[in-house]
């Protein structure tokens, strides 16, 4: 008899419960076409580099970077730019390093690799 009781108390909470968050759940939900956009297309205010101007930026930044030293240890490598300790797959203003060897970097930035030779005797 009080198992019965039971139950039927715990059927009557679970659809007490159950009735009052659907009351609340009801708030109607806004959406609008105009939210989807094309992931094909580029978002607004993100404007794409032409060749040139990748070419142009690039060139900035490789006149600016120097290759410090090269770091390898058992896990990691490391790369001293500019006095900045940046280790694989790191970004260093905007450019990635892709790989690291230990007599030169592979950098890639905005769709281009380049090859960045460690020269010792520059130092």
């Amino acid at each position: 008899m009080l198992k019965q009781k039971l139950k039927i108390t715990f059927f009557s909470l679970t659809a007490s419960l159950m009735l009052i968050l659907n009351a609340y759940s009801q708030q109607p939900i806004h959406f609008e076409p105009k939210d989807l956009r094309d992931p094909l297309q580029s978002p607004p205010g993100f404007d794409k580099m032409t060749n040139a101007e990748q070419e142009r930026e690039l060139s900035k930044i490789l006149s600016d970077l120097r290759i410090m030293g090269i770091i390898h240890s058992p896990n990691e490598k490391y790369v001293i730019i500019n006095d900045t300790i940046v280790k694989e797959k790191d970004s260093w203003r905007g450019v990635v390093v892709e790989s690291i060897n230990k007599d030169n970097i592979v950098i890639f930035f905005q769709g281009a690799r380049k090859n960045v030779p460690y020269l010792k005797e520059s130092l």
